[in-house]
């Protein structure tokens, strides 16, 4: 996070950087602030509920003070948060040390209303192209990740992957159908813990084989990786998946968003690329990304131009209905092409290749 936030700092700039959330949980609506120093450095972070128009403290942090709203937490379990606040504030949120907190100390209680927000961000499941080793599913508040392909498991880890095992079958198989299956394999570390790897049998005029993870298809690899975010939503989590459509075509895209997605009762945000999936989708759930400038905004299809049964999505696209498409002027291109060539000719000329 302090990444971005340096990301998006002028240079020379003096002033603080506040990142503010509007979340809405359960018909509450929760407003989240962090602020940063020039320095990029987390100063403060605060959680309010806001009713009727009125912010209502939940907690307020900096590194120095803590402060809780009324009943938010046991009097006899705020030494020990704040202990944890001590120490971690700073390199962690408050937010997350609660998240901690909250699954990994059964005896500490927080009221329904922080409880509620807390346990809604831990299991938002966040996967961003090339943000994080080998590409894993992250989860940015309650630093845990899951690799679909191996790693080291739990107890927990390993039932949860056991029992996706039927699922994560069919669902490969409706769109491979030259997999004859995927499974996996566990191997004893020490007590409650074990090292597994996936393992991806194929038909081939052979027979079966077993797949090496480096050599499997690109879209059968970012469709295993897919298939466990697919499943957290199974129990009502929240998925934002940036380019979920990289590497795969059109037909497995479509058959996940029209054949499993309406059996996931949990709330997912794809970031698409492909224009031929728009009139494949409900209108209602269509947002366009526009860059004016410095100005970045998100918007609803119906909300800039309502939809007609006879509308052609992608067309109105094309034509800028929901803002000007950006694309390099031809005449412009074709010039730097040309004297692109011509640099590249006299090169290999005096090379003599």
């Amino acid at each position: 996070m302090k990444t971005e936030v340096a990301k998006h700092y002028r240079k020379h700039a003096t002033d603080t950087m506040e990142l503010k959330y509007d979340v809405l949980v359960n018909g509450q609506n929760f407003v989240y602030s962090l602020t940063f120093s020039s320095t990029m450095e987390l100063i403060e972070e605060s959680l309010f509920k806001r009713l009727n128009n009125k912010d209502n403290i939940i907690y307020v942090a900096n590194r120095c003070d803590l402060e809780f709203g009324r009943s938010m937490v046991l009097v006899k379990d705020l030494p020990y948060i704040m202990q944890m606040h001590r120490e971690h504030f700073g390199k962690h949120t408050l937010l997350s040390i609660l998240a901690y907190i909250q699954f990994e100390n059964k005896e500490v209680a927080f009221k329904s209303t922080l409880n509620d927000f807390v346990h809604y961000i831990a299991h938002i499941r966040v996967s961003v192209e090339g943000q994080y080793t080998q590409e894993e599913f992250f989860n940015f508040w309650y630093d845990c990740d899951v690799d679909v392909f191996g790693g080291i498991t739990n107890a927990h880890l390993r039932v949860f992957l056991e029992h996706t095992q039927p699922v994560l079958n069919d669902f490969i198989r409706s769109i491979f159908p030259l997999v004859e299956e995927v499974h996996y394999e566990f191997h004893p570390i020490k007590p409650d813990v074990w090292k597994y790897q996936l393992k991806t049998l194929k038909r081939t005029s052979l027979g079966v084989v077993d797949v090496p993870v480096d050599e499997l298809p690109s879209g059968l690899t970012q469709v295993l990786r897919i298939s466990v975010s697919l499943l957290d939503l199974l129990v009502g989590n929240t998925l934002i998946y940036d380019q979920f459509d990289l590497k795969l075509h059109q037909s497995p895209v479509l058959n996940i968003i029209e054949n499993i997605m309406p059996r996931l009762s949990g709330q997912s945000i794809f970031a698409l690329d492909s224009l031929d999936t728009m009139n494949r989708l409900e209108p209602a759930s269509i947002y366009v990304t526009n860059i004016d400038d410095l100005n970045f905004s998100v918007k609803a299809i119906e909300e800039i131009a309502p939809t007609q049964p006879n509308h052609n999505i992608r067309n109105r696209y094309e034509q800028g209905t929901y803002g000007k498409p950006v694309r390099a002027r031809a005449t412009t291109i074709y010039a730097y092409i040309d004297k692109y060539r011509n640099t590249v000719m006299e090169i290999y000329k005096r090379a003599n290749y």
